[in-house]
């Protein structure tokens, strides 16, 4: 590993570039400039939208900022010049991602907990080769064994760590969270309507619960005058 940090800075660079592309959203461009050959413009933006899930959706992304900021925790300390590359990755993600996200994708239901959560234990695990890294540069470049065996012995406290994080309560609330919320008087999103309703579905029906017997006299009547009763 010590001797793939120019590769890993190499990586970083092509991330600069496929980050820049990103903000053209060129794939979309390019099926909306195919569709518009077939539909009109609001049909193909409809059809162009929304972007890859595979690729450019949150959890691919999600996986692959993980693996960047794996990258320079794990090398900052044989390359500490990984470090900067790693400040102007996440530098340009903060700027071309935050425009995406606000002004150009689509809006997605999910607010991303679970990829969050996953990002953080990955980040954990992360530690674990880093120690493993740190123990092997030490046995090979010290003049004894002990400065990698206290390193080594670094994984004691990371599992207790990483034991400890895997039993936060990250998904619901306590119950006496919630009793102490309701007690404070928690400010809840006032709903928009009583009903829920689909905006593919048509507008409801008018109420005729009340006229329904008139008209069913006057549909007999008619009927018993066309029958000659």
């Amino acid at each position: 590993m010590p001797s793939s940090t120019h590769f890993y800075m190499n990586y970083y660079t092509v991330m600069w570039a496929t980050h820049a592309m990103n903000v053209t959203r060129y794939v979309n461009l390019v099926k909306f400039i195919f569709l518009t050959c077939i539909y009109g413009s609001v049909q193909a933006r409809e059809y162009s939208e929304p972007e890859d899930q595979d690729y450019y959706g949150m959890g691919s992304r999600s996986a692959r900022f993980t693996l960047l900021f794996v990258i320079s925790l794990v090398f900052c300390t044989i390359a500490p010049i990984m470090t900067v590359f790693g400040f102007i990755n996440f530098a340009m993600c903060r700027l071309i991602y935050g425009y995406l996200f606000t002004y150009a994708e689509s809006k997605k239901p999910d607010l991303g907990g679970m990829f969050w959560y996953t990002q953080l234990r990955h980040v954990q695990q992360s530690m674990f080769v880093y120690i493993a890294l740190m123990t092997g540069v030490l046995m090979q470049k010290g003049s004894t064994v002990y400065p990698g065996c206290i390193a080594a012995s670094s994984y004691a406290f990371m599992f207790y760590t990483y034991q400890r994080f895997k039993l936060f309560r990250w998904e619901n609330l306590e119950f006496e969270d919630v009793k102490e919320y309701d007690s404070n008087g928690g400010d809840l999103r006032k709903s928009t309507r009583n009903s829920y309703k689909q905006p593919e579905l048509p507008a409801p029906w008018a109420d005729t619960t009340a006229a329904a017997p008139q008209t069913i006299r006057q549909a007999m009547g008619e009927l018993q005058t066309r029958l000659g009763l």
